[in-house]
């Protein structure tokens, strides 16, 4: 009877299992007025940003961080402090993609941290929750 009913619904479990999966995270820190929303959807690999407020600095960017556990911080690259920007997780990145993972974004020189190390302060950072 059992393996009756895994043949059954072993293909439904399957692709349940494969489904895409979107985390969202709200990104903000004390003594800051930079918040960011960010939404991961597996099924695309892509990370939808929404800077929701912030400071505009000539003289320097927003660099966005994907930060999984004690792991060095991975940057994302450069990201507007106005309006929505989509950033694709590179295929490493989306396998280890999971909940607690962090966003963060900092604030950098020009053109962004110099040494893919992020050098400035923590402007925003949120943990990444399935919804």
């Amino acid at each position: 009877v059992l393996a009756a009913g895994f043949a059954l619904l072993g293909p439904q479990l399957q692709q349940s299992a494969d489904a895409p999966v979107q985390y969202a995270a709200s990104l903000e820190a004390e003594d800051s007025n930079a918040r960011f929303l960010a939404v991961y959807d597996s099924a695309s690999g892509n990370v939808r940003l929404a800077a929701l407020s912030g400071d505009a600095f000539p003289d320097r960017d927003y660099e966005l961080w994907f930060i999984e556990g004690d792991a060095d911080p991975v940057s994302l690259g450069i990201v507007p402090i106005t309006g929505n920007s989509d950033v694709a997780l590179a295929e490493d990145l989306q396998a280890r993609m999971a909940p607690g993972t962090v966003f963060a974004v900092t604030l950098e020189p020009k053109g962004g941290a110099p040494e893919g190390k992020p050098t400035g302060p923590v402007v925003a950072a949120g943990a990444a929750a399935i919804i």
